[in-house]
């Protein structure tokens, strides 16, 4: 996934947010990188493998 965006170098690992309006949060992403000078940014998608993950840490 990436976005056009100008942010610079220390925005890695910031969450990428779907739902903050309607109170149902998700991160679906995280910065991962972007070119210098910074046009845009971009991170893997988060999808069922995260989720898989998550669920099995939560269970040790």
């Amino acid at each position: 996934m990436s976005i056009n965006c100008d942010m610079a170098p220390g925005s890695s690992g910031g969450p990428w947010l779907v739902g903050v309006t309607d109170g149902n949060s998700q991160i679906i992403g995280a910065t991962s990188q972007g070119p210098d000078p910074t046009t845009y940014l971009t991170s893997a998608e988060h999808g069922d493998g995260a989720i898989a993950v998550l669920s099995a840490a939560e269970d040790e």
